[in-house]
C-alpha cells in the first residue's frame, strides 16, 4: 500500500509542478490575447486588472511548483520507505488541505466556483485521510523504523 501511495504522490507531484511551471507561459499568452481584444474594442477586455492577474499567477505558480516538488521528493522517499519522507508527506498534504481549502473558500466568495474546484478539494481530502490513516498506523511506522535502522 505504501508504494502504491508513493506512486500516486509522485504522479501528482509531476502534475502539480508541471502546472506551476506552465502558469507563467499561460499568463503571457493570456496577456497577448487580452491586448488583442482591447485593440479590437472588446468591452470585456477592460474588466481585467493585469497587475492583479500577474501577482495571482506568480503566487499560484510558486506555490504549485514548490508543492509539486515537495510531492516528488516525498513520493520518492516513501517509495524507498524513508521515515523522513513519511513526515514530509504528512506535512505537505496537511498544508495542501489548508491551501486548497482556502482556495475553495476564496472561489466561493468570488462566485467563481466550478466543477474542478470540487474535484481538487475532494482529491486533497481523500489523500489527506488515506495518508494519515495509513502512514500513522503502528505497523506502517514500524516498517519505516525497520528500514531506517536495518
Amino acid at each position: 500500500m505504501t508504494r502504491v501511495l508513493a506512486v500516486v504522490i509522485i504522479l501528482l507531484g509531476v502534475f502539480q509542478a508541471g502546472i506551476g511551471l506552465w502558469i507563467p507561459l499561460g499568463y503571457h499568452q493570456f496577456a497577448q490575447l487580452l491586448e488583442l481584444a482591447k485593440a479590437t474594442g472588446d468591452p470585456t477586455a477592460e474588466t481585467f486588472d493585469m497587475a492583479e492577474l500577474r501577482s495571482n499567477a506568480a503566487a499560484t505558480s510558486a506555490v504549485l511548483t514548490i508543492l509539486g516538488t515537495t510531492f516528488l521528493i516525498s513520493g520518492c522517499g516513501l517509495f524507498g520507505l524513508r521515515d523522513w519522507a513519511r513526515k514530509l508527506w504528512l506535512g505537505a498534504i496537511s498544508f495542501s488541505l489548508v491551501f486548497y481549502g482556502a482556495w475553495f473558500v476564496f472561489d466561493v466568495q468570488r462566485g467563481h466556483l466550478e466543477w474542478d474546484n470540487w474535484i481538487e478539494l475532494f482529491i486533497v481530502i481523500a489523500l489527506f485521510c488515506v495518508s494519515w490513516w495509513h502512514l500513522s498506523r503502528r505497523t506502517t511506522r514500524k516498517t519505516f523504523a525497520v528500514t531506517r535502522h536495518g
